[in-house]
């Protein structure tokens, strides 16, 4: 029996109309298998829970992070001032206004 139905409308009568997509750009992932990249936000917020601070990291394409603030160096020296008790800049004592005489 043969098919007496013909497309019709804009789409069938004008190639212009027709959509085409790129496809999806991919990264080459462990043993040749492609896998669509996902995007992520850059930078990324990290709660250090031992510290109590928020560290912002930024990522490269490639997803190493590449700068943070505070930075690593930053970080060590809270660690240790935390580990030492060492007092931080709100348990400084403070300073009493000196009376003037003339």
């Amino acid at each position: 029996m043969p098919h007496d139905i013909t497309p019709c409308g804009p789409a069938a009568t004008d190639p212009l109309r027709t959509v085409t997509r790129p496809p999806a750009p991919a990264v080459e992932g462990h043993a040749g298998a492609v896998v669509a990249t996902a995007a992520t936000p850059n930078p990324t917020l990290r709660l250090d829970s031992g510290l109590g601070m928020v560290v912002i990291e930024f990522r490269s394409t490639s997803g190493e992070v590449v700068a943070s603030l505070p930075t690593p160096r930053e970080i060590a020296a809270y660690r240790v001032a935390a580990l030492t008790h060492a007092p931080g800049p709100d348990d400084s004592p403070e300073e009493q206004p000196t009376a003037h005489r003339l």
